[in-house]
């Protein structure tokens, strides 16, 4: 069975919440709860031995250990998910197989921007004036060039219309992380407004919402 290492307030551990709602992936979820960090080890030291990353999620099947959202929800795809039947139906891979390239970068776009707002709300958090140290400003940056780059590749309906895609699911826990924190002004662009829109109520996204406490 799939073991899925996993913080409620990650936006990252989020997306693989969603995911196993949407494929019924039988595994056992086991909520890695952070603490100060101390002695080296915020998630404890049996976990970051396991995870080099040191960061959730993660997956454990077998011999594979696989970390980092994407790489992971890449990996459940091998399991065949059971594909759900609503109307607008879960994409039946992660990526478009012709279109490898762009898929691709749009997943970590989406990364990226998501990288920087965490980057941004934990410096903070150190006192740091994000709104006048060079790096700090470079990220916020960061983040507006990648949301504008988005708002081009995406439509109305989503980045791959008729399904709900990996990339809408990465944007949909990325937005929605942001508005939680108050933290980026992504708003006025009218695809990435339609996406969240379009989603924000399916079941699976409703059933895992984001947990900012």
């Amino acid at each position: 069975m799939v073991k899925f290492y996993y913080t409620l307030r990650s936006p990252y551990a989020r997306k693989i919440r969603i995911l196993l709602a949407e494929t019924q992936i039988e595994h056992d979820a086991i909520e890695i709860t952070p603490g100060e960090y101390d002695h080296g080890s915020l998630f404890g030291q049996a976990y970051e031995a396991l995870v080099p990353s040191l960061r959730v999620p993660a997956i454990q099947h077998g011999d594979d250990l696989i970390f980092e959202s994407n790489a992971i929800m890449t990996y459940l795809y091998q399991f065949e998910p059971k594909l759900n039947n609503q109307e607008i139906p879960l994409a039946p891979s992660v990526i478009r197989s012709k279109k490898v390239w762009l898929d691709t970068m749009i997943l970590t776009s989406i990364d990226v921007l998501l990288d920087s707002g965490v980057n941004v709300i934990q410096v903070g958090r150190f006192g740091v004036d994000t709104t006048s140290h060079p790096y700090m400003q470079r990220e916020v940056k960061r983040i507006q060039t990648c949301l504008d780059w988005l708002e081009e590749k995406a439509t109305l309906d989503g980045f791959s219309p008729g399904v709900f895609s990996i990339a809408d699911i990465n944007l949909v826990c990325a937005l929605q992380w942001f508005d939680a924190r108050k933290s980026v002004k992504w708003r006025g662009r009218p695809n990435l407004e339609s996406i969240l829109a379009k989603f924000q109520e399916r079941p699976s996204v409703k059933a895992n919402p984001i947990v900012i406490t």
